[in-house]
């Protein structure tokens, strides 16, 4: 087993990394939807990285995309909101389309969204719901020609920007519990958006969604009907595996800000990287990053090789959330006053680490799956 990028991997991370600190420097951007952001990784092709050419994208793989997001974190880790509505946007909507759409469908919705021409929501969790799919309350009722959508969704990541809704419903079927996924178009009838601004991951576009009547044509059926519990755990273990490349890129950087601060803050006349307690503080974030990142590009090569990785990819997710929260205190802590300034960007990675332990399933799913797989529990 190799622990390096490939040739292919670190040029990709390199352009990442160049892109973004021409193109994403900027500190101002609208809190809400970060559209400038998006309109400049669509022209870059974040999009659209492991869907092929034919469809607007780059023809790559898994590992190329974590590689990509790796370099954007790292060289703009200020819009870590962008890049999670971006990964949201691939995991949830672009690749469920791709493996699941008709031809038509594909036709009609898959280039605009790999190209980012379009932004697409994934709706699934609701108010009550939280990770258990099992217990969903929106509901499709068949009509003729197609179904009626009546329900709330929560947290919605780029839902205050989409212009397709991809949305999971329990179907009307009073005998068995299935869940079925639609694609809902731009000015629908019956859809209603409210932003729900959040302490971190500005630009995300995170969102409830309402859903009053909602009438979907029997073409806009993602998937075969009451098949979309098995296409979203799908979609969920790709996303697990891979979303959190940006992550890594951001927790490159934060080691790199803490050293540079710790050699330069003099006190008591000498550098505080010289105090054991500021080293080795800094020595264990280093450590949380590599194993972060070996675990992560772990289950990037596994999903890659369509392998699958419910263990694996729960152990990133859940791994890698946490030492990003651990190494963001760690950084705040070696900056002392300065870190809980908010003109130095230092607190912004701790309120941004506190969503990624949620997001995708919180730590405690993570490890709820991981003791299921093991058979600790059922």
């Amino acid at each position: 087993m190799s622990y390096d990028l490939t040739e292919q991997q670190l040029n990709i991370r390199g352009e990442a990394e160049a892109f973004a600190a021409e193109h994403l420097a900027a500190t101002e951007f609208n809190a809400t939807f970060d559209r400038s952001g998006w309109r400049a990784c669509a022209q870059f092709g974040a999009m659209g990285v492991t869907i092929p050419t034919e469809f607007g994208g780059r023809g790559a793989g898994l590992e190329e995309f974590v590689a990509m997001f790796d370099g954007l974190g790292y060289a703009a880790p200020h819009r870590l909101g962008l890049f999670i509505a971006i990964n949201a946007h691939v995991f949830g909507s672009v690749e469920t389309l791709f493996k699941a759409g008709t031809d038509e469908q594909k036709q009609r919705f898959l280039k605009k969204l790999a190209t980012g021409e379009w932004v697409a929501a994934h709706s699934v969790t609701e108010p009550d719901g939280g990770s258990d799919i099992g217990n969903m309350k929106t509901v499709a009722r068949a009509v003729d020609g197609g179904w009626v959508i009546n329900g709330i969704k929560k947290y919605t990541t780029c839902g205050a920007g989409a212009n397709l809704h991809i949305v999971y419903a329990r179907m009307d079927d009073p005998e068995r519990y299935r869940l079925s996924c639609f694609l809902i178009e731009p000015n629908t009838p019956g859809m209603t958006v409210r932003a729900l601004p959040a302490s971190g991951l500005d630009g995300s576009g995170l969102s409830e969604v309402t859903y009053d009547n909602v009438r979907v044509p029997s073409e806009n059926l993602l998937g075969k009907a009451g098949a979309g519990a098995m296409l979203f755990q799908g979609s969920i273990e790709r996303e697990r595996a891979c979303i959190f490349g940006f992550v890594i890129g951001a927790m490159r950087r934060q080691v790199e800000l803490a050293t540079e601060y710790a050699r330069q803050r003099v006190v008591s006349g000498k550098p505080i990287a010289a105090y054991q307690a500021i080293s080795h503080r800094i020595a264990e974030m280093r450590v949380r990053l590599d194993a972060a990142q070996m675990l992560l590009y772990r289950a990037a090569a596994l999903k890659a090789a369509g392998k699958r990785a419910p263990v694996e990819s729960a152990v990133a997710k859940l791994y890698v959330s946490e030492a990003f929260l651990e190494n963001s205190l760690a950084l705040s802590r070696v900056h002392g006053g300065n870190g809980f300034l908010k003109e130095n960007g230092i607190e912004r990675f701790v309120r941004d680490a506190l969503g990624t332990i949620i997001f995708s399933g919180t730590s405690d799913i993570q490890r709820n799956i991981i003791a299921a797989q093991m058979g600790v529990r059922e």
